[in-house]
């Protein structure tokens, strides 16, 4: 089966077109409506007169009136659909670009960790080089090339000097910058402040990641704060950590996600199966709802848990158009 594929510049200029066609019908209404009005007096006006366009004929002005409510209706269609296809462009556009963001997250955490490790690398072989050269007799020998004899005391070549580490020519990266095809998705990580000039002790605290199509002008962008840290990775980043996410669409809208995770759980009732529980509350146009995640000693990956999503969601209101039961029996 082919894949599904969405061009977002299309719809967005299919979008762009149809509005434009509607403004010119609502220009040709509301000339037909200005020449009625200037014509209603005891002076008669051609339509040259009028608009200054030559090109403007009698039969022009006579089509124009006779359409007038179908042109006027067809201005509030064109207006729908025009909506629809520039809403249908920036969904797909959401969806991608949220998915995009995760994973340039995901390679700017790698690429920060990366850098740092190359410092923290280098830190460590300069302080053994500087150990060394404190030793006067040892820095004599490491840094002064050393003869070489084989086993009949013949010189075979020297030690070569122990040569000071070079630093990384990169710097600490904070980030990763992608661009492909019009679209670029830039994720800025936040750091604590570092204990050297190197950056390599920074801890990630905050991250934004923007997704931009040049084409169509969509925009797409989510900044997550990092806080309660529950478990640090071998680089010492935050692995998971509670968080506090606002996403912000293709139309402006936004998105509020609210993350909390407990690892201590009572261990009784359906919290006593599992070993972690992250609650996800997500506010969207208004209306909040709550997602729960669960890991246990068996299956440390965190998992839907749909058992608590139905305890947790509100009991449905009443069918209004449903008529009332009140309970009476065959005789009643």
């Amino acid at each position: 089966m082919a894949d599904l594929a969405i061009d977002y510049d299309l719809l967005q200029n299919m979008a762009t077109s149809i509005k434009s066609l509607e403004a010119t019908y609502g220009n040709a209404i509301a000339m037909s409506k200005g020449l009625d009005l200037m014509s209603g007096g005891g002076t008669q006006y051609s339509p040259q007169d009028f608009t200054g366009c030559a090109a403007l004929t009698d039969d022009t002005v006579l089509f124009i009136r006779a359409w007038n409510n179908l042109l006027t209706e067809s201005t509030t269609g064109l207006n729908q659909l025009g909506s629809i296809i520039s809403e249908v462009a920036q969904q797909f556009f959401n969806q991608d670009a949220g998915c995009a963001a995760s994973v340039n997250y995901s390679l700017s955490v790698s690429a920060t960790e990366e850098s740092q490790q190359k410092w923290k690398d280098y830190q460590k072989q300069l302080q053994q080089y500087n150990d060394k050269m404190d030793d006067p007799a040892a820095a004599y020998q490491l840094g002064t090339p050393q003869p070489v004899y084989n086993a009949y005391g013949t010189q075979t070549g020297t030690t070569p000097a122990l040569a000071e580490p070079t630093p990384p020519t990169d710097v600490p990266a904070n980030g990763n910058v992608v661009t492909a095809n019009g679209v670029t998705v830039n994720t800025t990580l936040n750091t604590t402040p570092a204990t050297d000039a190197t950056g390599t002790n920074g801890v990630i605290t905050s991250e934004t990641t923007t997704v931009t199509d040049a084409n169509s002008g969509l925009t797409y962008t989510e900044t997550t704060n990092i806080g309660t840290v529950t478990h640090h990775d071998a680089s010492g980043q935050p692995a998971e950590y509670d968080s506090t996410q606002t996403v912000t669409l293709a139309d402006g809208s936004q998105v509020h996600n609210t993350t909390t995770i407990n690892e201590s759980l009572p261990n009784v009732g359906l919290a006593g199966e599992y070993t972690g529980l992250m609650t996800v509350t997500s506010t969207v146009n208004g209306t909040t709802s709550t997602s729960f995640y669960t890991k246990s000693a068996d299956d440390p990956v965190w998992k839907p848990n749909q058992q608590m999503d139905d305890l947790a969601a509100p009991p449905p209101k009443p069918d209004p158009n449903s008529e009332p039961s009140w309970g009476l029996g065959a005789d009643g």
